[in-house]
């Protein structure tokens, strides 16, 4: 997809959002997979915060991270712009899909691998999630969103841990 231009005509609907998905180079395995923040966005200026705290099986070199937000949401509400931060670093910019009438579920995977050397060495390290939402008698739908961190490993890495 690099250096590949996508022309769009129009907008796609909102009950069925484009998902875009991360691809994982040859050769790496999945080391582990892991939540870091889970929230329920239903005011303005909400910024949840959880500590990053990186599980002992993610232990080794890591050759890729692909940060996954799983979002959900039901009822009325237009859609809002969002960001997750590692620390110091913003990680994703992101928007929400309209809720449908019977609910919405959405994902977004991006590839954030140049911060390897900030996350891998900073454990301990503060994750935010913020998405601005308007929440009354006729604005209704909560968004409800997940961060994972998944984390490969070359094939190299995983076979010396082995021996």
């Amino acid at each position: 997809m690099d250096g590949e231009l996508f022309i769009i005509d129009g907008f796609p609907s909102s009950e069925g959002p484009v998902m875009i998905q991360s691809s994982v180079t040859t050769g790496i395995n999945q080391l582990c997979s892991f939540t870091i923040l889970s929230a329920n966005c239903s005011s303005w200026g909400e910024v949840s915060s959880q500590e990053l705290i990186i599980p002992e099986s993610c232990s080794g070199i890591w050759a890729q991270i692909i940060l996954t937000c799983s979002a959900q949401e039901q009822g009325t509400q237009y859609d809002r712009f969002g960001a997750v931060w590692i620390g110091n670093l913003e990680v994703l910019r992101t928007t929400t899909a309209e809720p449908a009438r019977d609910g919405i579920t959405w994902y977004v995977e991006k590839d954030i691998s140049d911060y390897r050397s900030c996350i891998q060495s900073q454990s301990g390290l503060n994750t935010y999630i913020s998405i601005p939402n308007n929440v009354d008698s006729t604005y209704t739908g909560i968004i409800s969103a997940t961060i994972t961190l998944t984390i490969y490993a070359n094939m190299l890495t995983l076979m010396s841990q082995l021996s």
